[in-house]
Parts: structure tokens; sequence; C-alpha cells
């Protein structure tokens, strides 16, 4: 699975951490009960090993030209849309 399929609506999309349960309580991205997830615990949970996950987010920095990801997620002007748009053209 690729993080813009696990980040598919704007629910499941989340900021000023790695992922939420349905509580809304903060838990590890592979967490049994996620529901919603930040770009990169979106990247991590999806990622199969540190080479593919150096890429994903190489190919991200690359399309959103800023070195921090979760900068750009958590920054409050960030929507959705935008995050979509992004992984869309990373390709992942």
């Amino acid at each position: 699975m690729l993080p813009s399929q696990l980040l598919s609506s704007p629910k499941r999309w989340t900021q000023g951490c790695s992922a939420r349960d349905k509580r809304g309580m903060v838990v590890s991205p592979c967490d049994r009960d996620v529901v919603c997830w930040c770009v990169m615990g979106a990247i991590r949970k999806c990622a199969v090993g540190d080479k593919q996950l150096n890429e994903w987010m190489c190919k991200l920095i690359d399309v959103i030209g800023l070195v921090d990801i979760t900068i750009w997620n958590d920054d409050p002007s960030t929507i959705f849309k935008e995050v979509k748009a992004a992984l869309k053209k990373a390709g992942i």
C-alpha cells in the first residue's frame, strides 16, 4: 500500500503527531488502532524497509521543496488537498 492510499480522505490525515486512534489519542503509526496518520506516519506505516522509506521521503521532499516533511505537514496553512496532490506528484 502507498501512503497516498492510506491517506484516502481528510478524516485519515492528522497534524501534530504521527498517528491517532479513534479517540484522538496519539499512538504509533503501526499501532493496530490507528485511524489517521500524518504524512511521515503514513510513509513509515507503508514503507517496506529503510531503503523504501528514504526513497519515498526524497521523492516527497523534491515535490514540496522542504527538507522537513513533518514541519510541512504540521504547518497550519497545509491542507489535505495539498497533501494528496504532493503525494500523487511524488508517486507515493
